[in-house]
């Protein structure tokens, strides 16, 4: 039979070491942690650190190329960026610094872009920074490659897409992919352009071959020459393309100062109101619909029809449809329509820039006419198409999507 044990003398020792075991275990463990958590954070401050670093790159490139041309505008990857915009110097700030490599897209067929996002246009600048951060004590050296392993704290390196607002200086102050008539006292001068580098010289009307362009009543053209024809691909170089477009949308959609972003909800004609609307507007597609890419043409359903009676405004005029002006016209800057335009001048107002219809397609012809006491001028402005009558920043921006951070 068995007995149970009543005499327990003795346990209190075991017991009391496995206790003590897993205290001392615990605090072993708090002991590691107290190392290592400071170790943790110091780098992840370092890391962050470095990305701002690797951000001031950036926002050193976009002033660079925004105020010292660096690379000069044009330049394609033949071309290197001077020093300090090749990565060949650190530039100390605080306890670290930063290099930056500017690139601009190559001359095709060969090469390839370095940003993630393809270039919009030739102006495109890419630019590679990279963030640096020393440990305490240890210096900054004036070489990225100079920097001890064991004296780097931090690495961060980003990569974005650097575009611009496309000047695209048309040959004319109005240029249309189709056919022009012009009515009644209306006047065309490109034989004078305003705000232009010396000896510039620019037609008056410019269409593509196989159109017309016809004249009635005391309607005036002036250019070098008054009239011109081109080759549909010669006239594609001074409009947008479907990305540029695109990107043109995404900034009117940004809701900062002078962006201003219309959405038509059907392709019936409605009348906008350019009140305190200066800037860039841009009228987009029914419903926002996606342009195909060419030669497949839109939907005609999904080209807005804009009507505007009367405006003083100032910067680009962007419509993806046909656009129709009337009453008192008085604009500075580029009024630019994916379809016909129709332009009917009843004040004394004037269009200084230029205006650009591609007609993409209507086979109606673009018109200019006024009544017998109004005026429908348009007169080329070099600075005004640019610029928007100052209302179209002229700096670089960073491309909508482009900014990521790389490997490194």
């Amino acid at each position: 039979m068995l007995m149970a044990f009543r005499d327990q003398r003795g346990i209190a020792l075991p017991l009391a070491m496995m206790v003590l075991v897993l205290l001392t275990s615990l605090v072993a463990a708090l002991v590691a942690m107290s190392a290592t958590e400071p170790l943790i954070t110091a780098n992840l401050k370092a890391g962050d650190e470095a990305l701002g670093l690797a951000e001031a790159g950036v926002e050193r490139s976009i002033w660079g190329l925004n105020n010292v041309g660096a690379p000069p505008a044009g330049a394609s990857t033949d071309v290197p960026a001077p020093a300090p915009y090749d990565a060949s110097q650190l530039l100390a700030l605080g306890r670290g610094g930063y290099t930056m490599s500017l690139t601009a897209p190559p001359l095709p067929p060969v090469g390839t872009w370095a940003c993630a996002t393809a270039p919009l246009g030739s102006d495109d600048r890419c630019v590679v920074a990279t963030g640096y951060v020393v440990r305490p004590s240890a210096p900054v050296p004036a070489l990225p490659g100079a920097i001890p392993q064991g004296d780097l704290a931090g690495r961060r390196l980003l990569q974005v897409a650097l575009t611009k607002f496309r000047n695209l200086d048309p040959p004319g102050p109005l240029n249309v992919a189709g056919s022009v008539q012009m009515k009644g006292t209306s006047d065309v001068n490109g034989a004078s352009p305003q705000n232009c580098p010396p000896g510039t010289l620019k037609a008056g009307v410019t269409v593509t071959n196989g159109n017309t362009i016809t004249t009635q009543g005391n309607a005036q053209i002036l250019g070098s020459p008054d009239q011109s024809y081109v080759d549909p691909s010669e006239f594609n170089k001074f409009t947008f393309t479907n990305k540029e477009m695109g990107w043109l949308k995404q900034m009117a959609q940004s809701g900062n100062t002078n962006m201003h972003y219309i959405q038509p909800t059907s392709n019936s004609q409605f009348t906008l109101d350019m009140t305190d609307m200066n800037g860039l507007v841009f009228v987009d597609t029914v419903k926002g619909a996606a342009l195909p890419n060419p030669p497949a043409l839109p939907n005609e359903g999904d080209l807005p029809s804009v009507k505007i009676s009367g405006m003083n405004n100032s910067g680009w005029l962007v419509v993806m449809g046909s656009l129709t002006m009337d009453g008192n016209i008085t604009y500075r800057g580029l009024i630019y329509a994916l379809n016909d335009i129709s332009y009917r001048g009843t004040g004394n107002g004037s269009i200084y820039g230029a205006v650009v219809s591609t007609n993409i397609i209507d086979t109606i012809a673009t018109a200019v006419d006024t009544d017998t006491l109004g005026n429908a001028n348009i007169q080329y402005d070099c600075a005004a198409i640019a610029n928007g009558g100052g209302y179209i920043p002229q700096g670089y921006y960073v491309a909508p999507g482009s900014w990521r951070e790389a490997s490194n």
